[in-house]
């Protein structure tokens, strides 16, 4: 049985009123799939939620018990992974009335969840319906995004995401409190901003960002980009080329672009789709990540830009200093280390990938390995984010053939490079079994890590004996122990 439908019988058997709101109904109205469901309780979430997990094989967590908010993670669940759910202040329509958003304030009964005529149930107090049908985004009262300025960002996430029009008094509303999004606590500003990069139309939300004027509070490094000219082969200032690396990378990572002419000659590695959304840290993909990555990898050309006596522009230096800026940036978001860690070795080396070839001469073998193993792990990630930053410069004037000898040589860095690293793949003093009873590890990508700092460390001679390989192997365990603890 579907977890809604347990959840529902254990509910009415307890006797508790209770009501799906929010998101999983907009989606639902929208014909998209509802994975994530809010529920309103009457009564104690906090008791209501311990007392049943066990019966409903779901796991509580607490997010908020002061405020009667509380999780329940159903492992295993094809078709739901949690439901969230939070104690009523009061009668549904006064719950409504305080969310954010018309579109997300709408309701339908528990039991009426799970009917054929679901639709008919649905209790609309501020005509989100009306809304939906419109493609218009609203807030639900004037007050509505004073209450918490997180929600302007939010409001620049679902409106691009849902290709929505945001409603001209909310649009003002966002501008006017634009400065009050620096007041919101890091973590929650980190989760949201997450959020529109790793989703749909990310390029669009950081429009929306700057139009709004959040951007200059939230990201100044990245708007002081805006107007900064560059060289004859740019189409765009560095703002605009910045967030165009974005929407590039994101066509990049879309499997279903193919047909596209300019996208059908990106070279794909074997599990492309896999590679892309392995998850690596703050609960963020490695595609996720390479859209971050991309929004920032020209963020230190402002203060580097140089005009030489002959009139050519220059910036030099700006990938290690965008990489330091990178990293600042994503401490003040309170970003873990691995994140930050991930994203500034992308920006300090999106340049390496075309310096590999003068253009004419293929990158010798050794010059392909010491790529590969210096770049690790994001060797693969940042040939894309020099593909999206090579389309990002030339935009409409792209020249396909031009494109066509530049993706077949980073196609090439590629398919030599992983032959190269697999015929230097030295005899492992250790294999992942063993790593895995010495360290009472379970398998997994962290045996994987282990086993590629060993490899590296022998390719390069530093490590020799198994004494060596095991003192080694214990500083990389408690640093990643480290790093998930974060």
């Amino acid at each position: 049985m579907p977890a809604v439908e347990r959840l529902t019988a254990a509910l009415h058997a307890r006797g508790v009123e209770a009501h799906v709101v929010g998101g999983a109904v907009r989606d639902r109205l929208l014909g998209r799939p509802a994975r994530d469901i809010d529920v309103i309780v009457q009564g104690d979430a906090t008791a209501i939620c311990r007392a049943l997990a066990e019966g409903l094989r779901a796991h509580p967590i607490v997010m908020d018990e002061e405020r009667g908010y509380m999780r329940l993670v159903f492992p295993g669940d094809s078709a739901t992974r949690w439901i969230d759910v939070n104690s009523s202040e009061g009668d549904l329509r006064s719950d409504l009335a305080r969310r954010d958003f018309t579109i997300n304030a709408m309701a339908v009964r528990l039991p009426a969840w799970g009917e054929r005529a679901w639709e008919g149930a649905v209790e609309d107090p501020t005509g989100g319906r009306d809304d939906l049908r419109s493609r218009k985004l609203r807030q639900v009262s004037a007050s509505a995004l004073e209450q918490d300025p997180l929600r302007i960002l939010r409001a620049c996430r679902f409106a691009a995401q849902l290709s929505f029009s945001i409603e001209s008094s909310t649009s003002q509303a966002m501008r006017r409190l634009a400065s009050r999004i620096t007041g919101v606590a890091p973590e929650r500003t980190r989760d949201e901003l997450f959020a529109a990069l790793g989703g749909a139309n990310a390029a669009d939300a950081i429009r929306f960002m700057d139009t709004s004027g959040i951007m200059d509070r939230l990201l100044p490094e990245v708007a002081f980009g805006r107007g900064v000219e560059q060289p004859g082969q740019h189409h765009w200032d560095v703002l605009d080329h910045c967030i165009q690396t974005v929407a590039e990378a994101e066509r990049i990572l879309d499997p279903r672009v193919d047909s596209d002419e300019v996208m059908g000659l990106v070279p794909r590695i074997d599990g492309f789709e896999a590679f892309f959304v392995e998850e690596i840290s703050d609960h963020q993909t490695r595609g996720s990540l390479l859209k971050i990555a991309a929004l920032l990898h020209d963020v230190a050309k402002p203060q580097t830009k140089s005009v030489q006596p002959d009139g050519r522009t220059h910036f030099f230096g700006h990938s290690d200093q965008g990489a330091k800026v990178a990293v600042d940036v994503l401490a003040r978001l309170r970003a873990s280390r691995r994140t930050q860690a991930h994203v500034s070795l992308m920006i300090q080396e999106h340049l390496r990938p075309v310096q590999l070839s003068d253009g004419v001469r293929q990158p010798t073998s050794r010059a392909l390995l010491r790529y590969f193993r210096d770049v690790a792990p994001v060797a693969v990630d940042t040939i894309y984010l020099a593909m999206a930053d090579y389309l990002a410069a030339r935009g409409p004037m792209l020249d396909l053939d031009d494109w066509r000898r530049h993706t077949g040589m980073l196609g090439d860095i590629l398919r030599r490079g992983f032959e190269e690293l697999r015929e230097s793949k030295p005899s492992l003093l250790f294999d992942g079994s063993e790593i895995q009873r010495l360290f009472g590890l379970p398998p997994g990508p962290e045996i994987g890590r282990l086993l590629q700092t060993l490899r590296e460390a022998e390719a390069a001679g530093k490590v020799q004996t198994h004494e060596e390989a095991l003192d080694l192997l214990r500083v990389a365990v408690r640093e990643g122990s480290g790093s998930r603890q974060e």
